[in-house]
C-alpha cells in the first residue's frame, strides 16, 4: 500500500482533502477489518534492524540495513489460521519486542568476543519463550522459522516465512509539501548518477527540474541510437520472470505453483 504522494499546484483546502498519510492508512486498515488488524500491529521499518545486527555479527560479513527513518514507512505480518480461517498479526501471538532486545543484545555480545555459536544457541532455545503458544495460529511453528532463519540465512528458509505469513507493508514517497530534510538525510533509496552523485528517491523524483530532468537530459540515449551502439536489441535483454516459465503444475503460470514456492515449502518440513 502507498499513501499517495501530491503533485502540481493544489490549495491548501485540496490538500487536507486528499492528504492521507501512514497513521491514516493503518487507523482505516483497522476499521476495514473489524479491528482484526489493529493499530498496535504495526511497525516502523528500521524496527527490523536488531535481526539484521545479529545475522552481521554472527555472519562476520555486513548485511543491507533497513535503517531509513522512521516515518518513511511501515509493516507487519499476518497468518491464516488454519482452523478458523481468520488472519491473526504477527503481534497477537509473539512478543516482538521483546525478540528484538534479545537479538540487539546478543548482537552486541558477540561483537565484544563472546563465542557466537553459544550466543546464537541461546538465541535459537530462548525464542519458544517469546510465543504464545494458545494463541499461535493452528499449523503455524514461529519459533522454528525464526530459527531456520538465524541458522540457516538462506533464501529458501526466508522463502518459508514468506510461504507461511503475508507481508503487509506501505511506504510514503515525499512531495513538495512535505518533503522532510532529516528523512532525506536517512533514505536507502538512491540514484547513483553517471557523475557518481548520490541523490535520494525523494530528492530525485519530487524535485524533478533539479535531478531528475537535467540528469536524464543529460545522459539519456534513444533506444535506436543504444541498439546500434552496442549491437544488440533492447527487447533481447528484458526480465521475463524465470517463476512464471513452463506449464503445468511444475512451474506454471503463477507465484504459488512455482519452483520457489515448492522450496520454500519444502524448508519448513
Amino acid at each position: 500500500m502507498q499513501p499517495v504522494s501530491l503533485t502540481g499546484r493544489m490549495g491548501k483546502k485540496e490538500r487536507e482533502k486528499y492528504r492521507i498519510t501512514i497513521p491514516d492508512c493503518i487507523q482505516r486498515i483497522e476499521e476495514q477489518t473489524g479491528a482484526e488488524i489493529t493499530v498496535d500491529d504495526w511497525f516502523p521499518v528500521p524496527s527490523c534492524m536488531p535481526l539484521t545486527n545479529v545475522i552481521e555479527a554472527f555472519s562476520s560479513k555486513p548485511k543491507y540495513e533497513l535503517s531509513i527513518h522512521f516515518a518513511c514507512g511501515a509493516g507487519t505480518y499476518i497468518f491464516e489460521d488454519q482452523e478458523t480461517k481468520k488472519f491473526v498479526p504477527l503481534t497477537k501471538f509473539a512478543d516482538i519486542q521483546g525478540m528484538l532486545e534479545l537479538f540487539e543484545d546478543k548482537a552486541d555480545e558477540i561483537r565484544s568476543g563472546k563465542n557466537k555459536y553459544f550466543t546464537m544457541l541461546e538465541v535459537v532455545k530462548k525464542l519458544s519463550s517469546f510465543v504464545d503458544k494458545k494463541k499461535q495460529p493452528a499449523g503455524l511453528d514461529l519459533a522454528k522459522m525464526f530459527s531456520n532463519i538465524l541458522m540457516k540465512r538462506s533464501f529458501d528458509s526466508v522463502g518459508s516465512w514468506h510461504v507461511k505469513g503475508l507481508f503487509l507493508g506501505m511506504m510514503h514517497f515525499q512531495d513538495k509539501y512535505n518533503e522532510d530534510l532529516e528523512r532525506l538525510q536517512r533514505c536507502d533509496i538512491h540514484y547513483v548518477t553517471p557523475d557518481l552523485r548520490i541523490i535520494p528517491f525523494c530528492a530525485f523524483n519530487v524535485i524533478p527540474e533539479w535531478y531528475r530532468d537535467r540528469i536524464q537530459k543529460k545522459y539519456s540515449t534513444s533506444v535506436e541510437e543504444w541498439e546500434q551502439r552496442v549491437g544488440a536489441k533492447l527487447e533481447d535483454g528484458l526480465y521475463r520472470g524465470i517463476m512464471r516459465r513452463g506449464s503445468g503444475d511444475e512451474l506454471a503460470a503463477g507465484c504459488a505453483k512455482s519452483q520457489m514456492f515448492h522450496e520454500a515449502s519444502q524448508a519448513l518440513m
